[in-house]
């Protein structure tokens, strides 16, 4: 029989430990662009993640993604309309501006080599890039650039947006697609979630430090041989770090 689950602050935890529920993102608007590319598949995963953590998941699409993933399978998830033309008028309100005004953070998954160059150069000609333009929210890029990360104008466009603010969670290297093998594929979902949750709420204050923090078992002895223990006690310090500062930061 399950036990009932307990709320502490935004988490939810069942009496033995398992089966932990983050909603640390609840009250949170995050707004998700998907680019067309093979790795689009992997932006529901980010989706549901963000959904589960309690975030209101807003999806924009480029004109190529549908030829990946159907639009209904981010609206199911995510459980509002996915916007894919600039203006999509929802009470009278251009899609883009509204959106731009509200959102705690915008994530662009997969980013692709087009629209980071288009961004560094500031065009705004599709949902995405104009969302991007117009909002004054932190913005990550989570790059999959099949063979042309190492591109120079790529690594020009990236330096650019760099020192303008913008973020990016580098490709991992893997087997890609297309056969071939380098470190253009997109990365972890989950580190992909952790870096929207680093931009909302870490204040980075010490970025550049090191911090070890234990998070085995706590066990309290009755005698030699006998003890009380907590399984809980590593969930807890997980929670504890997604609540307070880190000192290592995930994203470039």
């Amino acid at each position: 029989m399950r036990l009932p689950k307990l709320r502490f602050e935004n988490a939810n935890y069942d009496c033995v430990g398992q089966n932990v529920e983050i909603i640390i993102l609840e009250n949170k608007t995050v707004v998700v662009g998907v680019c067309g590319g093979i790795a689009a598949y992997k932006a529901a995963l980010v989706v549901s993640k963000l959904k589960k953590s309690g975030a209101d998941v807003h999806v924009m699409l480029a004109k190529t993604t549908a030829e990946f993933v159907i639009p209904l399978v981010f609206e199911t998830i995510s459980q509002n309309s996915v916007v894919s033309e600039i203006v999509h008028m929802k009470h009278f309100e251009i899609e883009h501006i509204s959106l731009a005004q509200t959102v705690a953070v915008v994530i662009i998954v997969p980013a692709t080599a087009n629209i980071i160059n288009k961004v560094a150069s500031g065009i705004a000609d599709d949902i995405i890039s104009a969302t991007i333009m117009a909002t004054k929210a932190p913005v990550i890029f989570a790059m999959a650039i099949n063979n042309m990360y190492e591109n120079p104008a790529v690594q020009n466009s990236i330096k650019t947006l760099s020192g303008l603010g913008y973020s990016f969670i580098e490709p991992v290297y893997d087997s890609l697609m297309c056969g071939t093998e380098g470190c253009d594929s997109l990365a972890d979902v989950d580190d992909i979630v952790e870096a929207v949750i680093a931009k909302i709420f870490y204040t980075q204050d010490f970025k550049g430090k090191k911090i070890l923090v234990t998070a085995g078992s706590t066990r309290e002895y009755i005698d030699a041989v006998r003890f009380i223990s907590n399984p809980l006690a590593a969930k807890w310090v997980m929670l504890w770090q997604r609540r307070r500062r880190i000192a290592v930061q995930r994203l470039r």
